[in-house]
């Protein structure tokens, strides 16, 4: 996954998710540390990263809507210090029961993980091998409604 990480997180978390694989970037990388969430979420989209942040200003679906941008995943973590942090990332990128995460905003809570998507109306199937995760979140409209609903899909066996 092409990642980038926020200027909160400490040189510990991107050297845990490039131990996994990870294709990393910074936002210090980038020399615009300090900058608004606005423009660190643009960068990362015009770069097409992942953004990893402990910044809960961006974890606010109505300003940074899934679907709107690759992808962002807010830390929530008891303590900040490198180690925990790391620990949380390290948790985040080592789950491989998550499924296509691309466009989701997501807010991970130590092995608590809720995962917002694009809304879609009608439903949308996925065959994929992590179908059943990824129709747990899936949000569909009723048939007489105008607007996407909160209701989730569940297929039938």
């Amino acid at each position: 996954m092409r990642l980038k990480l926020d200027e909160n997180l400490p040189e510990a978390a991107r050297l845990a998710a490039a131990a996994l694989g990870h294709d990393v970037d910074t936002v210090l990388d980038e020399a615009i540390g300090g900058a608004a969430d606005p423009e660190v979420l643009a960068a990362a989209t015009c770069a097409d990263r992942f953004l990893l942040t402990l910044d809960r200003g961006l974890g606010d679906v109505r300003s940074y809507p899934p679907g709107s941008h690759p992808g962002v995943a807010v830390l929530r973590v008891d303590s900040q210090d490198a180690t925990s942090v790391a620990e949380a990332v390290r948790g985040f990128l080592a789950n491989d029961t998550l499924g296509d995460l691309t466009g989701c905003l997501v807010v991970v809570r130590g092995h608590l993980i809720r995962v917002r998507r694009r809304k879609w109306r009608g439903a949308l199937f996925d065959f994929s091998p992590s179908a059943r995760i990824s129709l747990r979140w899936l949000s569909v409209s009723p048939k007489n409604s105008a607007s996407p609903s909160e209701e989730s899909f569940t297929p039938s066996s």
